[in-house]
């Protein structure tokens, strides 16, 4: 290839990826029907039709956004569920919420972890939760079924959605989440707030495990 070429590669990549910045920023702000693709491009200083030859329409450019990061997140995921010792209720939680966790201070990441939070929330993009995520998910559900015996895989599966709802509402609303109780928190304390959670969304898993066990 001829360093011509190879140059001219390199700038429409910028291009690309200046595009996915300006609507990750964009759609992560706002509501997917308050964006157009007009927005994107002012935002990225970029002309329309640049929008349209790197992406084929507004939904196209959505999955882009929320497929460019979701493979460092599994990546991460399971790298912690492998390096378990002795896996348990709470470790495999653990590794499936900590780089959220981790990953939502900083200012490069926080857009896109809300994005995805709020595509979790939305039924039109079950498909596209789907899947980016749902076979890093049932590696966690089959992991659970291992350390919780005689439990339904359905009861486990709806208690992991649980936890989701909880690291869900983490991502979206931060410290706001702690409106309710009497210390304030001045800045977004992700992990003090973690520390909270994960007994919490543990504590609820092993009461499903020992429901089921009550019932046998």
């Amino acid at each position: 290839m001829k360093p011509a070429d190879i140059a001219t590669l390199a700038r429409g990549e910028r291009t690309r990826q200046s595009i996915l910045d300006a609507a990750e920023a964009l759609f992560s702000a706002e509501n997917y029907d308050a964006i157009s693709i007009r927005n994107v491009a002012d935002r990225a200083g970029v002309k329309f039709g640049l929008i349209t030859y790197h992406f084929k329409n507004k939904e196209n450019l959505f999955e882009a956004v929320a497929t460019r990061k979701s493979l460092e997140i599994t990546r991460r995921r399971t790298e912690l569920l492998e390096a378990l010792e002795a896996p348990g209720v709470n470790g495999i939680l653990d590794a499936f919420m900590r780089p959220v966790v981790e990953l939502l201070p900083l200012p490069e990441w926080r857009p896109y972890l809300r994005l995805i939070s709020a595509i979790g929330g939305d039924p039109r993009w079950n498909w596209l939760a789907e899947k980016l995520f749902r076979d890093n998910s049932m590696t966690f559900v089959v992991a659970l079924e291992k350390v919780m015996p005689g439990v339904p895989e359905e009861a486990i599966v709806r208690g992991f959605s649980y936890a989701l709802s909880v690291l869900a509402g983490m991502t979206q609303y931060g410290a706001a989440m702690n409106v309710l109780t009497i210390e304030s928190y001045a800045t977004d304390d992700y992990q003090r707030i973690y520390a909270t959670m994960l007994p919490f969304v543990t504590g609820g898993m092993e009461a499903i495990a020992e429901a089921h066990r009550a019932r046998s």
